[in-house]
């Protein structure tokens, strides 16, 4: 799909399923598009080129969800080793690395087998800058990261990490990876209206939208749930970000459908309908004139007016002398404006807050106005 200007260029792509190599081919789920793009761990990567009858390997991005980012410089090192080590022994290679933006592998969630709380100390922030730098060197790859918090304390914190991941972005060149769920999560845990964390994603960053169910544990938090078809909340937290023109124009962004687990073999239509959903979403951003025109300055048109409705108050005989001439004073101030565009001047209300060096090229608007008036109603 390609984007034009003032347009987003969207793929749809999704997750790795093992319904996308069941062996039953009858059952296997297929691949969205015409251009396939999926995300693979180091398991799926090897058990796909390790299948005779497997699809053609389609581009693909090596999604790691557990990495030593925020860990020693030993162990980021032996990380990075190791993520090379694995592309030496396979024979395709992906298109880019995608990195979750996590804490210590051995603290929390990360103690489960999971990932842990990303605090975005000023450590943390120097670590990942180190190893996002060395990853991208060594690998040759983009790189891109992503949002993995899901557990916030509150407000300060979310925005606080959002500040330190645009920082963590300048320092690498990193790309982003916005994962909608998580953000939504976040905020609801914290009970932070989703949208206003849109204002926190540095978005000129992104290159990557993840799109993925929500489950919600006994105790009312909720939770990410690749099992689940994409929750309302994470469309239309979508809808804002597409409707709203928040996705960078000139450069392919991807939307990941993440439903990653087996259970999708057995639910294929509800599978293909997400799918469906968020290509109609990628095209309606992407169609011609969905993003055109520039800024809209509709301060001008009320300053104008606002302007008019001074100098009727500065002039409070002027509109009448203009009226009984048969010329409409808004007409005359029409005709006034053009002529001072004309004479290419800018129009201040008082002369005191212009610097000399610039007084030749403005004129204070009650007085020209009047001079204007007399011309102008002497000739009626």
């Amino acid at each position: 799909m390609n984007g034009s200007a003032g347009t987003a260029d969207i793929r749809v792509g999704g997750a790795f399923t093992p319904g996308l190599l069941n062996p039953d081919v009858g059952r296997r789920i297929s691949l969205h598009g015409e251009n396939p793009y999926v995300e693979f761990g180091f398991p799926e990567w090897r058990r796909w080129e390790s299948l005779d009858d497997a699809p053609a390997i389609p581009d693909f991005s090596l999604h790691l969800s557990r990495t030593a980012i925020c860990e020693s410089h030993s162990r980021q090192d032996a990380f990075v080793g190791h993520l090379l080590d694995e592309a030496a022994a396979r024979t395709t290679a992906p298109v880019s690395v995608g990195v979750h933006v996590t804490g210590d592998r051995a603290v929390g969630g990360g103690s489960f087998g999971l990932h842990s709380h990303f605090t975005g100390t000023e450590e943390e922030e120097s670590r990942a800058v180190r190893f996002l730098t060395r990853l991208g060197r060594e690998s040759g790859l983009p790189v891109w990261i992503e949002n993995a918090n899901c557990y916030s304390a509150g407000a300060r914190g979310i925005l606080d990490t959002w500040r330190c991941v645009s920082r963590i972005c300048e320092a690498t060149g990193t790309g982003l990876i916005v994962d909608l769920a998580h953000l939504y999560i976040d905020a609801v845990n914290c009970r932070v209206p989703e949208e206003l964390l849109l204002g926190a994603v540095p978005w000129s960053e992104v290159a990557e939208v993840h799109l993925s169910g929500v489950r919600t544990g006994r105790d009312g938090t909720l939770h990410d749930g690749h099992s689940e078809a994409v929750h309302e909340g994470v469309w239309a937290l979508l809808d804002t970000v597409v409707d709203q023109r928040l996705l960078p124009e000139g450069r392919p962004v991807q939307i990941v459908v993440e439903h990653a687990d087996a259970r999708w073999t057995d639910q294929q239509d509800l599978y293909y309908a997400d799918f469906a959903r968020a290509a109609a979403v990628a095209a309606s951003a992407s169609a011609p004139g969905s993003g055109t025109g520039g800024p809209h300055d509709y301060g001008a048109e009320h300053c104008r007016g606002y302007l008019r409705q001074l100098c009727r108050t500065w002039i409070p005989k002027l509109p009448e002398a203009s009226e009984q001439r048969g010329l409409p004073y808004a007409v005359m101030f029409d005709e006034w404006v053009a002529d001072v565009r004309a004479r290419g001047k800018r129009i201040v209300l008082s002369l005191e807050e212009v610097p000399v060096s610039e007084r030749d090229g403005v004129v204070v608007a009650k007085y020209d106005l009047l001079g204007f008036a007399k011309e102008r109603l002497a000739a009626c």
